[in-house]
Protein backbone atom coordinates (compact mmCIF):
# COMPACT_ATOMS: atom_id res chain seq x y z
CA UNK A 1 0.00 0.00 0.00
CA UNK A 2 1.54 3.33 -1.14
CA UNK A 3 2.25 5.18 1.96
CA UNK A 4 0.05 8.55 2.53
CA UNK A 5 0.34 11.51 4.52
CA UNK A 6 -3.19 13.17 5.70
CA UNK A 7 -3.34 16.37 6.27
CA UNK A 8 -5.45 16.20 9.77
CA UNK A 9 -5.83 19.80 11.44
CA UNK A 10 -4.15 18.12 14.10
CA UNK A 11 -1.89 14.97 13.87
CA UNK A 12 -1.75 13.18 16.76
CA UNK A 13 0.14 10.08 15.08
CA UNK A 14 0.91 9.29 11.47
CA UNK A 15 -2.73 7.88 10.81
CA UNK A 16 -4.75 9.62 13.30
CA UNK A 17 -5.67 13.02 13.96
CA UNK A 18 -8.65 15.19 14.12
CA UNK A 19 -10.42 17.66 12.53
CA UNK A 20 -12.99 20.13 12.59
CA UNK A 21 -15.29 19.94 9.94
CA UNK A 22 -17.22 17.35 8.23
CA UNK A 23 -16.29 18.45 4.44
CA UNK A 24 -12.70 17.98 5.49
CA UNK A 25 -13.89 14.51 7.06
CA UNK A 26 -14.76 13.25 3.31
CA UNK A 27 -11.41 14.88 1.83
CA UNK A 28 -9.14 13.33 3.64
CA UNK A 29 -10.85 9.81 3.22
CA UNK A 30 -11.14 11.26 -0.46
CA UNK A 31 -7.90 11.42 -0.39
CA UNK A 32 -6.45 8.24 1.43
CA UNK A 33 -8.69 5.76 -0.50
CA UNK A 34 -6.94 7.39 -3.86
CA UNK A 35 -3.27 7.15 -2.86
CA UNK A 36 -3.59 3.55 -1.30
CA UNK A 37 -5.77 2.33 -4.24
CA UNK A 38 -8.30 1.10 -1.27
CA UNK A 39 -11.84 1.23 -0.79
CA UNK A 40 -13.95 1.69 2.47
CA UNK A 41 -17.64 1.00 2.51
CA UNK A 42 -20.29 1.70 5.39
CA UNK A 43 -20.50 -0.53 8.02
CA UNK A 44 -22.28 1.33 11.21
CA UNK A 45 -22.68 4.87 11.80
CA UNK A 46 -24.79 6.35 14.89
CA UNK A 47 -28.09 8.41 13.79
CA UNK A 48 -26.40 11.20 15.08
CA UNK A 49 -23.03 11.53 13.66
CA UNK A 50 -22.36 14.52 11.13
CA UNK A 51 -25.64 15.61 12.01
CA UNK A 52 -26.08 19.86 13.44
CA UNK A 53 -24.86 19.07 16.91
CA UNK A 54 -24.59 20.47 19.43
CA UNK A 55 -24.72 20.83 23.29
CA UNK A 56 -28.43 20.69 23.80
CA UNK A 57 -28.90 18.01 21.09
CA UNK A 58 -26.03 14.90 22.18
CA UNK A 59 -26.65 14.80 26.10
CA UNK A 60 -24.89 15.37 29.34
CA UNK A 61 -22.60 12.48 29.69
CA UNK A 62 -18.91 13.49 30.08
CA UNK A 63 -16.18 11.38 28.71
CA UNK A 64 -12.44 11.86 29.20
CA UNK A 65 -11.23 9.29 26.88
CA UNK A 66 -12.76 6.59 25.25
CA UNK A 67 -10.46 3.49 26.73
CA UNK A 68 -12.14 1.51 29.39
CA UNK A 69 -12.09 -2.44 30.27
CA UNK A 70 -13.05 -4.78 27.78
CA UNK A 71 -12.65 -2.19 25.02
CA UNK A 72 -12.84 -3.89 21.55
CA UNK A 73 -10.13 -3.97 18.87
CA UNK A 74 -12.34 -1.63 17.04
CA UNK A 75 -12.64 0.47 20.10
CA UNK A 76 -8.67 0.39 20.65
CA UNK A 77 -7.99 1.16 16.57
CA UNK A 78 -7.95 5.31 17.17
CA UNK A 79 -8.98 5.79 20.88
CA UNK A 80 -9.71 8.96 21.93
CA UNK A 81 -6.67 9.39 25.04
CA UNK A 82 -6.93 11.10 28.40
CA UNK A 83 -5.61 15.10 26.97
CA UNK A 84 -7.31 17.10 30.39
CA UNK A 85 -10.07 18.64 28.22
CA UNK A 86 -13.71 16.79 28.48
CA UNK A 87 -16.26 16.26 26.27
CA UNK A 88 -19.25 15.26 25.08
CA UNK A 89 -19.55 12.32 22.59
CA UNK A 90 -21.73 12.86 19.59
CA UNK A 91 -21.63 9.93 17.13
CA UNK A 92 -18.89 7.00 15.67
CA UNK A 93 -18.90 6.44 11.75
CA UNK A 94 -17.15 3.26 11.38
CA UNK A 95 -16.31 1.72 7.08
CA UNK A 96 -14.85 -1.49 6.58
CA UNK A 97 -12.41 -2.25 3.70
CA UNK A 98 -14.77 -3.38 0.59
CA UNK A 99 -13.43 -6.68 0.90
CA UNK A 100 -14.56 -7.19 4.53
CA UNK A 101 -17.34 -9.82 5.48
CA UNK A 102 -19.95 -10.65 3.15
CA UNK A 103 -23.16 -9.88 4.95
CA UNK A 104 -25.36 -10.76 2.31
CA UNK A 105 -24.04 -14.35 2.01
CA UNK A 106 -27.14 -16.06 3.90
CA UNK A 107 -28.95 -13.95 1.49
CA UNK A 108 -27.19 -15.33 -1.47
CA UNK A 109 -27.40 -19.18 -0.58
CA UNK A 110 -31.44 -18.78 -0.05
CA UNK A 111 -31.26 -16.95 -3.74
CA UNK A 112 -29.51 -20.24 -5.00
CA UNK A 113 -31.64 -22.61 -3.29
CA UNK A 114 -34.84 -21.38 -4.33
CA UNK A 115 -33.46 -21.00 -8.19
CA UNK A 116 -32.40 -24.91 -7.84
CA UNK A 117 -36.06 -25.48 -6.67
CA UNK A 118 -37.66 -24.16 -9.70
CA UNK A 119 -37.12 -25.11 -13.36
CA UNK A 120 -39.26 -22.80 -14.78
CA UNK A 121 -40.01 -19.38 -14.33
CA UNK A 122 -43.39 -18.07 -14.63
CA UNK A 123 -44.12 -18.30 -18.34
CA UNK A 124 -43.30 -21.99 -18.57
CA UNK A 125 -39.66 -21.02 -19.70
CA UNK A 126 -36.30 -23.08 -18.97
CA UNK A 127 -34.35 -21.14 -16.64
CA UNK A 128 -31.31 -19.71 -17.92
CA UNK A 129 -27.78 -21.20 -16.14
CA UNK A 130 -26.91 -19.01 -13.74
CA UNK A 131 -24.23 -16.54 -15.03
CA UNK A 132 -20.53 -17.74 -13.58
CA UNK A 133 -18.03 -15.03 -12.77
CA UNK A 134 -14.74 -14.64 -14.41
CA UNK A 135 -13.16 -13.14 -10.90
CA UNK A 136 -14.37 -14.61 -7.05
CA UNK A 137 -16.02 -12.77 -4.64
CA UNK A 138 -14.23 -9.76 -3.34
CA UNK A 139 -15.21 -10.32 -0.06
CA UNK A 140 -12.71 -11.77 1.83
CA UNK A 141 -12.96 -11.25 5.46
CA UNK A 142 -10.66 -8.58 5.77
CA UNK A 143 -10.66 -6.81 9.32
CA UNK A 144 -9.69 -3.57 8.17
CA UNK A 145 -11.97 -0.37 9.78
CA UNK A 146 -11.82 3.30 9.51
CA UNK A 147 -13.43 4.99 12.24
CA UNK A 148 -14.37 8.09 12.52
CA UNK A 149 -15.50 9.81 16.17
CA UNK A 150 -17.36 12.87 16.34
CA UNK A 151 -16.95 15.00 19.81
CA UNK A 152 -17.82 18.57 21.38
CA UNK A 153 -14.90 19.65 23.66
CA UNK A 154 -14.31 22.06 25.97
CA UNK A 155 -11.36 22.99 26.78
CA UNK A 156 -12.28 26.02 28.89
CA UNK A 157 -13.06 22.76 31.47
CA UNK A 158 -9.49 21.19 31.13
CA UNK A 159 -7.85 19.57 34.21
CA UNK A 160 -4.53 19.41 34.92
CA UNK A 161 -4.00 17.19 37.56
CA UNK A 162 -5.72 13.97 36.36
CA UNK A 163 -7.53 12.73 39.82
CA UNK A 164 -10.56 11.71 40.10
CA UNK A 165 -11.61 14.07 42.11
CA UNK A 166 -10.79 17.32 39.53
CA UNK A 167 -12.22 15.32 37.11
CA UNK A 168 -15.48 15.31 39.03
CA UNK A 169 -15.11 18.84 39.99
CA UNK A 170 -15.11 19.93 36.26
CA UNK A 171 -17.63 17.45 35.29
CA UNK A 172 -20.16 18.39 37.52
CA UNK A 173 -19.43 22.46 36.37
CA UNK A 174 -19.69 21.43 32.69
CA UNK A 175 -23.21 19.77 33.28
CA UNK A 176 -23.98 22.63 35.26
CA UNK A 177 -23.00 24.91 32.43
CA UNK A 178 -24.65 22.98 29.94
CA UNK A 179 -28.19 23.97 31.28
CA UNK A 180 -27.78 27.25 31.57
CA UNK A 181 -29.79 29.86 29.41
CA UNK A 182 -26.40 30.44 27.68
CA UNK A 183 -24.50 27.26 27.56
CA UNK A 184 -20.67 26.92 26.35
CA UNK A 185 -20.60 26.10 22.25
CA UNK A 186 -17.03 24.17 22.29
CA UNK A 187 -15.54 22.80 19.68
CA UNK A 188 -16.80 20.17 17.29
CA UNK A 189 -13.81 17.13 16.28
CA UNK A 190 -13.69 14.56 14.16
CA UNK A 191 -11.08 12.12 15.20
CA UNK A 192 -9.71 10.09 12.05
CA UNK A 193 -8.29 6.52 12.48
CA UNK A 194 -6.89 5.35 8.80
CA UNK A 195 -6.24 1.80 8.38
CA UNK A 196 -2.64 0.76 7.73
CA UNK A 197 -1.88 -2.04 5.36
CA UNK A 198 -0.92 -4.37 8.42
CA UNK A 199 -4.33 -3.90 9.36
CA UNK A 200 -5.75 -5.62 6.25
CA UNK A 201 -3.94 -8.62 7.33
CA UNK A 202 -2.88 -9.94 4.10
CA UNK A 203 -6.24 -11.09 3.08
CA UNK A 204 -6.06 -9.80 -0.42
CA UNK A 205 -3.93 -7.46 -2.67
CA UNK A 206 -3.79 -3.72 -2.09
CA UNK A 207 -2.22 -0.87 -3.41
CA UNK A 208 -1.89 -0.87 -6.96
CA UNK A 209 -2.75 -4.73 -7.33
CA UNK A 210 -6.05 -4.15 -6.29
CA UNK A 211 -6.72 -1.28 -8.50
CA UNK A 212 -9.04 -3.49 -10.90
CA UNK A 213 -11.26 -4.16 -8.09
CA UNK A 214 -12.10 -0.94 -7.35
CA UNK A 215 -15.80 0.76 -7.45
CA UNK A 216 -16.23 3.77 -9.76
CA UNK A 217 -15.69 6.91 -8.23
CA UNK A 218 -18.73 8.93 -8.08
CA UNK A 219 -17.41 12.16 -9.44
CA UNK A 220 -16.51 10.48 -12.38
CA UNK A 221 -20.20 8.72 -12.77
CA UNK A 222 -21.49 12.19 -12.40
CA UNK A 223 -19.21 13.67 -14.95
CA UNK A 224 -20.54 11.02 -17.51
CA UNK A 225 -24.07 11.93 -16.74
CA UNK A 226 -23.51 15.82 -17.18
CA UNK A 227 -21.51 14.50 -20.66
CA UNK A 228 -24.28 12.80 -22.39
CA UNK A 229 -26.60 15.35 -20.96
CA UNK A 230 -24.73 18.60 -22.28
CA UNK A 231 -22.54 17.35 -25.36
CA UNK A 232 -23.30 15.22 -28.74
CA UNK A 233 -20.79 12.05 -27.63
CA UNK A 234 -21.95 9.10 -28.34
CA UNK A 235 -19.18 6.33 -28.10
CA UNK A 236 -17.33 4.57 -25.84
CA UNK A 237 -14.34 5.80 -26.70
CA UNK A 238 -14.99 9.79 -27.39
CA UNK A 239 -16.06 9.51 -23.12
CA UNK A 240 -13.22 7.15 -22.28
CA UNK A 241 -10.93 10.23 -23.68
CA UNK A 242 -12.85 12.96 -21.83
CA UNK A 243 -12.87 10.85 -18.27
CA UNK A 244 -9.27 10.49 -18.49
CA UNK A 245 -8.66 14.16 -19.12
CA UNK A 246 -11.30 15.01 -16.58
CA UNK A 247 -9.13 13.03 -14.00
CA UNK A 248 -6.07 14.44 -14.63
CA UNK A 249 -6.47 18.30 -15.33
CA UNK A 250 -9.92 18.40 -13.11
CA UNK A 251 -9.64 16.14 -10.41
CA UNK A 252 -5.82 16.65 -10.66
CA UNK A 253 -4.98 13.21 -9.71
CA UNK A 254 -1.61 11.25 -10.48
CA UNK A 255 -3.26 7.82 -10.44
CA UNK A 256 -2.24 4.71 -12.12
CA UNK A 257 -4.14 3.86 -15.17
CA UNK A 258 -5.11 0.30 -13.47
CA UNK A 259 -6.85 1.79 -11.02
CA UNK A 260 -10.60 1.22 -12.10
CA UNK A 261 -12.07 3.93 -9.61
CA UNK A 262 -10.82 6.48 -12.12
CA UNK A 263 -10.11 4.70 -15.15
CA UNK A 264 -13.03 2.59 -15.76
CA UNK A 265 -13.18 -0.18 -18.44
CA UNK A 266 -15.16 -0.20 -21.60
CA UNK A 267 -17.82 -1.84 -20.35
CA UNK A 268 -18.32 0.06 -17.23
CA UNK A 269 -18.33 3.90 -19.24
CA UNK A 270 -20.96 1.98 -21.55
CA UNK A 271 -23.34 1.16 -18.39
CA UNK A 272 -23.31 4.19 -16.93
CA UNK A 273 -23.68 6.03 -20.34
CA UNK A 274 -26.68 4.21 -21.04
CA UNK A 275 -27.74 4.76 -17.26
CA UNK A 276 -27.61 8.68 -18.43
CA UNK A 277 -29.38 8.29 -21.29
CA UNK A 278 -32.11 6.06 -19.58
CA UNK A 279 -32.50 8.70 -16.71
CA UNK A 280 -32.62 11.55 -19.73
CA UNK A 281 -35.37 9.97 -21.75
CA UNK A 282 -33.01 9.19 -24.51
CA UNK A 283 -33.27 5.61 -25.01
CA UNK A 284 -30.86 3.22 -24.23
CA UNK A 285 -27.67 2.52 -26.91
CA UNK A 286 -26.41 -1.17 -27.20
CA UNK A 287 -22.96 -0.50 -27.93
CA UNK A 288 -22.32 2.82 -27.08
CA UNK A 289 -22.46 3.77 -31.01
CA UNK A 290 -23.52 7.13 -32.35
CA UNK A 291 -27.29 7.81 -32.63
CA UNK A 292 -27.16 6.74 -36.22
CA UNK A 293 -27.38 2.85 -35.27
CA UNK A 294 -30.21 1.40 -33.95
CA UNK A 295 -30.44 0.59 -30.33
CA UNK A 296 -30.82 -2.85 -28.76
CA UNK A 297 -34.74 -2.10 -27.64
CA UNK A 298 -37.29 0.16 -30.05
CA UNK A 299 -40.27 2.42 -28.32
CA UNK A 300 -42.76 -0.15 -26.91
CA UNK A 301 -40.24 -2.80 -25.48
CA UNK A 302 -39.94 -4.73 -29.25
CA UNK A 303 -36.56 -6.03 -30.59
CA UNK A 304 -35.32 -4.21 -33.87
CA UNK A 305 -34.29 -5.57 -36.76
CA UNK A 306 -34.36 -6.07 -41.05
CA UNK A 307 -36.22 -7.86 -43.33
CA UNK A 308 -34.73 -9.72 -46.30
CA UNK A 309 -35.39 -6.28 -48.30
CA UNK A 310 -33.39 -4.21 -45.92
CA UNK A 311 -36.61 -2.60 -44.20
CA UNK A 312 -36.62 -2.48 -40.64
CA UNK A 313 -39.11 -4.65 -38.74
CA UNK A 314 -40.05 -5.61 -35.05
CA UNK A 315 -40.16 -8.96 -33.83
CA UNK A 316 -41.59 -8.99 -29.71
CA UNK A 317 -39.27 -9.22 -27.46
Amino acid sequence: MAKFIPHFDVQISPNFGYVYTLDDVKRIIEQYETATVSSFVDYRRDGTFGKDANVTTVGKRVCWNTLHRGTSSIGLAGAIKYDGIPYLRVGTKILECHHGKDWKEAQKKRKKEKIKQLPVDANGCVQKKSRKPIQGTKKLDCPARLIVREVIKFPEFKVTDNTESRRKTSSTKLRESLGEPNPPKGERRFYIYLPTSEDHGNTHDTGEDDGVRQRLDKRVIDKIHEVVGSFDVSTVHEMKLIIEMFVKEKLNLDTHEKNRRFFPRDSDIRYHMNMARKALGLGIHANGQDSGVASTFSEGGQRAGKTKGGQKSTKKA
